[in-house]
């Protein structure tokens, strides 16, 4: 435009020449101003766009709103939108559907006889999508049995996998105790040396144990100041250190030995074989409060037993061990400890023989894990209900195994080390073990299945597994 001008108007060449850079500044203001107005124009319908998708939104939220969902958690109220029920499925989505043909009062309430002091974490969870977890054990299995109940398991043990780690403390075949850690996020193992209590005077394979957010080791002694004797010893993983915790009663009477040892009810249980060859042979078993320090004797097993395991299943203390020590007759049932009559008596019989198995605790279930059987170690996996009074056989693992370590770890049961090769009946001795097993598996329930996981970096025996914070 200015330039039209510039050429009709008959001005001298210089008077041309000096009006043209002010006109150069004028068509680029312009352009600016051009260019800023469509950018304004582009957020203007960004904005509108935003604010109709917005608006959608909230329409969507109010009509969500008129559907409040009101229910009681044994006596609690709680109050959230029918929309949050329904985020991540399980039965609280089933309960906020239209279809639903569960009762109500009259306010529209629903009634779950629940525990109401872990409802807010599960609702937490349908809110936000992020499982949390107490920090005390009780309280953590006290949440995933509600999570369990309400069909959300899943993302609560994935949570817990984050949180913690397999701790495993036993004799290595190198005649020394060590300790791996394995990381189940990272899928990975460490391991170390740890310093040993007995300074080296250990005469016999010492028994481990897991219980407490720690490992016992009950071990027997050639003391140079007392002679032979037998001791209880504590390790703490959170404080890396060994504590002498009680002498076992009659520890000089060495014709007994330990052959397996259990934790529950906050007791050390001892199961002691006699090893004297008598005809008249029998089992002593021991108990250890955690909370007085103070030892009390059970009754003798029903009958003796050689290369035992033990185990408690909800207070219920099991043994377990088909070896007798004179004659070759039938192998005995197991037996369970029934302390309000303080007796034991026999279970029925496990499908085959078995000795230096792993026992193990998991659902309320007693599980026995390899062992030497027949006639050599086998990969059998054997499940008792206490309720039921029976056995059944669950998928075998993959390698067999003896003086293996077992633990639960996010609702599966992870199998680790132990020894693969044939041991020398009634021995104890860990230099009778041909060769050491590192491969660990673990079972899934649900699938029913054995799966390979990452190998230890050494091989333990007797050794004591628990799962403890990261």
């Amino acid at each position: 435009f200015f330039s039209d001008i510039f050429q009709m108007d008959p001005q001298p060449s210089g008077a041309h020449s000096n009006l043209r850079h002010p006109c150069k500044l004028y068509a680029a203001a312009v352009a600016r101003a051009v260019r800023r107005v469509e950018a304004l124009a582009q957020d203007l319908h960004t904005r509108r766009g935003t604010f109709r998708d917005r608006l959608a939104e909230a329409v969507a939220l109010n009509s969500a709103q008129t559907r409040l969902q009101r229910m009681d958690v044994g006596g609690t109220p709680f109050h959230t939108h029918a929309e949050v029920l329904h985020r991540h499925g399980g039965m609280l989505s089933v309960m906020a559907s239209d279809d639903f043909p569960g009762s109500s009062d009259e306010g529209g309430c629903s009634f779950i006889d629940r525990d109401p002091r872990w409802f807010p974490l599960v609702l937490q969870f349908l809110r936000t999508g992020v499982a949390s977890l107490p920090d005390k054990d009780e309280e953590r299995a006290a949440v995933l049995r509600e999570a369990r109940y309400y069909s959300l398991e899943g993302p609560f043990r994935s949570a817990e996998l984050q949180l913690e780690v397999v701790v495993i403390v036993g004799f290595s075949l190198d005649n020394n105790i060590q300790q791996l850690i394995y990381d189940p996020q990272w899928q990975s193992w460490e391991g170390k040396t740890l310093d040993d209590p007995t300074s080296g005077l250990c005469f016999t394979p010492p028994m481990f144990v897991a219980g407490n957010e720690c490992v016992f080791m009950v071990a027997d002694v050639d003391d140079p100041d007392v002679g032979l004797i037998s001791r209880v010893y504590q390790y703490r993983p959170s404080t890396g250190h060994w504590d002498t915790i009680a002498t076992v009663p009659n520890a000089d009477d060495f014709d007994f030995v330990c052959c397996c040892a259990a934790f529950g009810n906050g007791c050390l249980y001892i199961i002691e074989e006699d090893i004297s060859g008598n005809i008249t042979a029998t089992s002593r078993v021991k108990s250890l409060s955690l909370a007085t320090g103070q030892w009390q004797t059970l009754p003798p097993l029903l009958t003796a037993r050689r290369n035992a395991s033990a185990c408690v299943v909800d207070g219920r203390l099991f043994v377990t061990g088909q070896t007798t020590h004179v004659g070759n007759g039938p192998f005995p049932p197991p037996e369970e400890y029934i302390p309000a009559e303080q007796r034991w008596e026999y279970i029925p019989a496990m499908p085959g023989p078995r000795e230096r198995a792993t026992a193990v605790q998991w659902e309320g279930k007693l599980l026995v894990l390899g062992g030497y059987g027949a006639h050599s170690p086998c990969r059998a996996v054997l499940e008792y209900d206490p309720d039921q009074h029976s056995w059944r056989q669950l998928p075998r693992m993959v390698q067999p195994r003896i003086c293996c370590s077992a633990v639960v770890v996010g609702g599966e049961l992870m199998v680790m080390g132990g020894a693969d090769a044939i041991l020398l009946p009634g021995e104890l001795m860990v230099t009778d073990i041909d060769s050491g097993n590192t491969s660990v598996e673990r079972y899934n329930r649900q699938s029913q299945c054995w799966e390979v996981m990452p190998s230890m970096p050494s091989s333990l025996v007797t050794a004591g597994a628990l799962v403890t914070r990261g």
